[in-house]
């Protein structure tokens, strides 16, 4: 009985096997519209064929939201009652607006400066969304540095103009790297905070103000059903209806309330970094200053020999 059993398993298990080897796989394909390369016409023609998608999800849309479009409209024409929020809650989102409108404008500035090259900075964008380490480039001034060292070296070390281009190139790429270090330190400290400020705190704020906005609809459409009852019954039902949603529309507000006041006490940690950053730029600029002079009293030594070899030029041809 039992070697009926196993034979019975092994044709079972080959069975799906050979099944599963002669299985044939297909893509589901919703949006594969081809049209012939370089025509402008066949590429509207087959935007055009996706519009069927586009209309669909917009039923669908308006479906899910019509009672939020209804009481909108309601309120817009001045027809039904619209919940007005708490004074101090509005001045509060008003600054927590303008908190990341500005946040991200000096975000945007920041890393403008740090990264002129917006190719670089799109790259570095796509790096930390795979969470993958940054490529190490060289700066335009260690770009400058190389070709100086490799000219002064074709020219010849042994004559003042190669030797000088070497020590000048070298000056630069000390420039590019002291750079490079407080690009580093500027993006951990002042940078990174202000992005974990958007992304984290002001992202929870968007979607619970998003929240509130909804039980506010919510609310009005209860006040509007509440005024158009008719029977004793259905108006107790559309009160009992209001109360619930009056405690949760409470209740969300006061969650916002609590992150908006959050919000604006964030400024001291972006006041924190600030300082961080003001003090990294010190020093850049510091050390920056220091590679000059040093290069300066270097050049120095070649510029008297240079002056005297000028000098006895003259005479020579002021004595012929």
């Amino acid at each position: 009985m039992a070697s009926f059993d196993e034979s019975l398993d092994d044709q079972i298990k080959t069975r799906f096997a050979y099944a599963a080897d002669k299985l044939e796989w297909i893509p589901l394909s919703l949006t594969l519209v081809e049209y012939p390369q370089g025509d402008l016409f066949g590429k509207a023609l087959a935007v055009l064929s996706l519009m069927p998608f586009a209309i669909i999800a917009g039923f669908i849309t308006l479906i899910l939201f019509r009672r939020d479009l209804h009481t909108l409209t309601e309120e817009t024409l001045g027809t039904s009652e619209k919940t007005e929020l708490d004074a101090h809650l509005e001045h509060l989102a008003e600054r927590a607006n303008a908190n990341k409108t500005w946040t991200e404008k000096i975000l945007r500035n920041m890393e403008a400066v740090l990264t002129p090259n917006p190719g670089n900075r799109i790259e570095d964008f796509f790096f930390e969304k795979i969470d993958k380490k940054r490529p190490s480039r060289l700066s335009n001034l260690e770009y400058v540095g190389t070709d100086m060292i490799e000219a002064g070296n074709d020219f010849g070390p042994g004559i003042a103009y190669g030797s000088a281009l070497i020590k000048v190139g070298q000056c630069q790429q000390k420039l590019g790297q002291i750079e490079r270090d407080f690009i580093g330190t500027a993006a951990n400290c002042y940078i990174q905070p202000l992005r974990k400020f958007l992304e984290g705190e002001m992202k929870t704020v968007t979607k619970e103000m998003a929240i509130l906005e909804t039980k506010r609809l919510d609310l009005d459409a209860c006040k509007n059903r509440v005024r158009k009852a008719r029977s004793m019954l259905g108006q107790q039902s559309a009160e009992r209806e209001l109360r619930v949603m009056q405690s949760e529309f409470d209740r969300q507000a006061e969650i916002v309330k609590l992150l908006l006041e959050g919000v604006s006490s964030s400024q001291a940690g972006h006041l924190r970094c600030l300082h961080e950053f003001v003090e990294a730029q010190t020093r850049h600029y510091a050390q920056c200053h220091a590679v000059m002079q040093d290069l300066q009293r270097e050049l120095a030594g070649y510029r008297a020999p240079l002056l005297l070899r000028t000098i006895a030029g003259i005479d020579l041809d002021q004595q012929y």
